[in-house]
């Protein structure tokens, strides 16, 4: 059974999991971060986005990680935005709750990919446009993959992922620096022998051997390829619990390029 990496206050619009840290924290369930993950140091990820979803209509909100791809546009995950009527977008500090800039969009700046589904979490990607923010040393733009008739796979890379979910899955409780944990990229063989036909070709899976991963509240959130710090995927699901019984699944990034540089580069 897998669980979504979103912090669910109240939204829940689909059943899969969060994300995780690597070594020194605890382990999640919906709202902490990354399990057995680090603090990170100020200006260390200046891409890193904190989302706050709210739908009025039904008195529900949940956060979600994201990134940010250019001045004017966030990258995060499709069942993170599914349902908002608004979005609070924070960057430009490792503290979850003292961002350096603060935005609040409406629906009309949320680009859900066309092709979506909430139930198998397919094409679990979306967009969100902010207005137009200045780079500093505290936010800055990921780089993202090439694009490439044959894109790289990345298996066997090293990777890191960050959120401010779950450290812990018993705890509750949400860490307040923002969290980071190292991930070796698997094979598409080794994924597909964990979880079948659930996962597809647009699908990125890391290890949990080592006991960390991805949970509650990092949903939406970026991992990149190290040390090249390209971003190569987002995060999407986890074993319910956020156990590190099976792969981490991301959505590949270089597998939606095209349809990422349709809205940025327009």
């Amino acid at each position: 059974m897998r669980v979504l990496v979103i912090f669910a206050l109240a939204f829940a619009f689909v059943s899969a999991s969060i994300l995780n840290y690597e070594q020194a924290s605890v382990r999640d369930s919906p709202d902490v971060g990354i399990i057995r993950g680090h603090d990170a140091s100020p200006g260390q990820f200046p891409y890193q986005v904190r989302l706050i979803m709210r739908n009025n209509t039904a008195n529900k909100e949940k956060t979600c990680g994201g990134s940010l791809i250019s001045n004017t546009w966030v990258l995060t995950a499709a069942h993170c935005t599914f349902g908002a009527e608004t979005v609070i977008v924070r960057m430009g500090s490792i503290l979850k709750l003292s961002p350096l800039i603060e935005h609040t969009v409406t629906r009309e700046n949320i680009v859900i990919h066309e092709n979506f589904n909430k139930n198998t979490l397919v094409n679990d990607i979306s967009l969100i446009r902010i207005p137009r923010v200045k780079f500093n040393k505290f936010i800055e733009a990921v780089k993202l993959p090439e694009l490439k008739s044959r894109p790289d796979t990345y298996t066997g890379h090293d990777s890191i992922a960050t959120g401010w979910g779950l450290t812990w899955n018993a705890s509750n409780m949400y860490p307040d620096v923002l969290q980071y944990t190292h991930f070796m990229i698997l094979s598409m063989n080794i994924c597909t022998a964990s979880w079948g036909n659930e996962i597809t070709k647009s699908n990125l899976c890391v290890s949990t051997k080592l006991g960390n991963s991805i949970c509650v509240g990092d949903s939406g959130g970026p991992l990149v390829d190290f040390p090249s710090m390209v971003q190569i995927g987002v995060s999407s699901f986890v074993t319910q619990n956020c156990s590190t019984e099976r792969p981490a699944v991301f959505v590949r990034v270089t597998s939606y390029l095209g349809w990422i540089l349709r809205f940025i580069k327009s």
